[in-house]
């Protein structure tokens, strides 16, 4: 009679390294002896999870990615999982003279992947999702705020015949409006207030 093996990877550790984009993730999987691949998927956290325990059942995971625009969902959602997840500074990875020179997604997740299996890499602060989701809130209204002052702003000066323009150096220039025009002759002789 045949038997039929099934794969086991029980007491083994694989490790993944994840260079996360808005449209594309690139992924690379090492085990403690080799690499096994990297490759390309869609940028969800299912996918993932389902290729890795095809592919390995039984073994324990260890994740890794580069903080930046997507935030610490990814973290969360693989935490749920069960995969053990660290969240790295960016100017903190340990680079090769090379890889500096040829700088792509596919070398960024292998040199994430062989940082995390060679424990080189330390990961940052990972605040609660009511954390999170407090921070949001305030910066939210901080960008209200902002936007209601530059049009309550705007709304006093065009009453006043004037107007505010930014200048290169983050100056704010607030005068009649003709003279911010560069018209020479004009009919309103206000003064123009610089701002810093």
């Amino acid at each position: 009679m045949n038997k039929i093996s099934r794969l086991d990877f029980k007491g083994q550790q694989i490790y993944v390294g994840m260079d996360v984009h808005k449209k594309s993730w690139s992924i690379s999987l090492f085990t403690d002896k080799f690499e096994h691949k990297t490759f390309m998927q869609p940028p969800e956290v299912d996918t993932l999870v389902n290729y890795l325990k095809r592919n390995f059942p039984g073994a324990s995971y260890k994740s890794v990615y580069e903080a930046g625009y997507c935030g610490f969902w990814i973290h969360d959602r693989l935490q749920e999982h069960g995969i053990q997840y660290l969240v790295v500074n960016p100017a903190d990875v340990p680079k090769k003279d090379k890889e500096r020179t040829k700088k792509t997604d596919r070398v960024d997740c292998r040199k994430l992947t062989r940082s995390l299996r060679s424990r080189e890499l330390e990961g940052i602060y990972v605040p609660s999702r009511p954390k999170v989701e407090d921070r949001g809130l305030i910066r939210t209204r901080y960008s209200m705020v902002r936007k209601q002052r530059v049009v309550r702003t705007k709304s006093r000066l065009s009453y006043n015949s004037m107007e505010f323009k930014y200048r290169k150096n983050w100056q704010m220039v607030i005068g009649p409006s003709d003279l911010l025009r560069g018209s020479k002759t004009s009919g309103c002789n206000g003064p123009v207030v610089i701002l810093h």
